[in-house]
């Protein structure tokens, strides 16, 4: 019994899980007219290292658009977020505070930015990273309202407590609506011309995981469980 439970542990910690980048936070429809600049994801690292996010790659796996490989250096330590975007760090920050990782992305040498669709639907929008490899990390195919999928307007669109993984993010009931004072959500601090003309804040939570798991916790609660099932038998 022993061995069968040390040799689960051991699988367990070599497994990928630990270090998983996985989208957490979607902006897609903002307040006033808006372009693929603006719009943005949230990417968080469950994992319990830093990952090298050197040569990553973003962009929209359904229509074929992709960013420039994401500058050397680039980074994202453990249990932390970060924003994907088209605008410059500064201009991101002063509309949604300062303390947030930014990663600006650049199309083919020029910033035009990556559209994601407002009307999504399960056909046409599948923001997506790869790794300095290509390998796919993680991909959402979300939907606006419907298959169990939160409407985003004006707000984003997030994962939910315990949704953090990239299975249980392909699913829209794990996701919610941003609600300002809800999960780490506030009103952006200016309406700002460089996101169209509009006069109502957008609410979203950028740069805040809600709920992201501790490594440690998640192997030795998967341990016990198969400890459990060999005793049974």
């Amino acid at each position: 019994m022993k061995t069968l439970c040390f040799a689960a542990l051991a699988a367990l910690l070599a497994s990928p899980a630990c270090g998983e980048v996985i989208i957490s936070e979607i902006f897609y429809n903002l307040n006033g007219s808006e372009s693929g600049v603006t719009e943005w994801v949230e990417i968080t690292n469950t994992g319990d290292s830093t990952v090298d996010l050197s040569g990553w790659i973003y962009g929209d796996d359904q229509d074929g658009s992709y960013s420039d490989p994401f500058a050397a250096g680039t980074s994202l330590a453990a249990g932390a977020s970060a924003v994907i975007t088209g605008q410059e760090a500064a201009t991101f920050q002063s509309i949604w505070g300062d303390g947030i990782q930014v990663i600006n992305y650049l199309v083919e040498g020029a910033n035009t930015g990556i559209s994601l669709a407002n009307g999504a639907s399960d056909t046409n929008e599948m923001p997506a990273i790869f790794d300095a490899s290509n390998t796919l990390v993680d991909a959402v195919n979300y939907e606006n309202g419907t298959s169990g999928w939160p409407s985003g307007n004006g707000a984003s669109i997030y994962l939910l407590p315990g949704g953090y993984d990239s299975v249980a993010n392909d699913l829209g009931n794990n996701w919610g609506t941003s609600t300002a004072g809800v999960d780490g959500a506030y009103s952006a601090l200016l309406v700002n011309t460089d996101i169209g003309n509009a006069t109502v804040p957008d609410v979203a939570s950028p740069g805040v995981a809600v709920t992201v798991p501790e490594p440690s916790t998640m192997l030795l609660t998967l341990l016990g469980l198969s400890c459990l099932t060999i005793r049974r038998k």
